[in-house]
């Protein structure tokens, strides 16, 4: 259940969730394609994108992580706000703001989603290993350290 929301049913519930994730994941993806095509700036849309995918981090945190692992809908959704952020985490050069905002998405869904993270690990990982940026190297490994933890 959302917490604080026990007064609506659960499939309506998981209903909104759906709905307020689909917005953010859509706009974040128009936000990623204004950047490509020079409608928007990297600092503008990479500001754009960072703010939803805020949003989708603290959405998160209205679940327990055992209830979004145990009901399939919510479980969707969020697998589905890791891809869409994964995905656009080339992007944005070594030390954008909109790196550390996915870096700490990705740390909130292993809290979320545990083992259904797995898949994306590599994906997410390579541009942080890669970076030159001091800072995206150890968030990499602290991302691999609460892996271990996890795991």
């Amino acid at each position: 259940l959302i917490v604080g929301q026990e007064q609506l049913e659960v499939k309506e519930q998981a209903m909104w969730s759906n709905a307020v994730v689909e917005g953010l994941c859509t706009r974040m993806k128009q936000s990623v394609e204004k950047v490509r095509t020079g409608e928007w700036s990297l600092a503008f849309g990479g500001a754009a994108a960072g703010h939803q995918i805020a949003a989708l981090g603290f959405l998160s945190k209205g679940f327990q992580g055992r209830f979004i692992r145990e009901r399939q809908d919510l479980l969707r959704i969020f697998v589905q706000a890791l891809e869409v952020s994964v995905a656009i985490l080339p992007i944005f050069p070594p030390g954008h703001q909109v790196r550390a905002k996915i870096m700490s998405m990705i740390h909130r869904m292993v809290e979320c989603l545990r083992e259904q993270v797995m898949p994306y690990l590599m994906a997410a990982l390579q541009p942080f290993v890669s970076s030159s940026d001091v800072h995206e190297r150890a968030d990499a490994i602290t991302l691999i350290n609460q892996m271990l933890v996890k795991f």
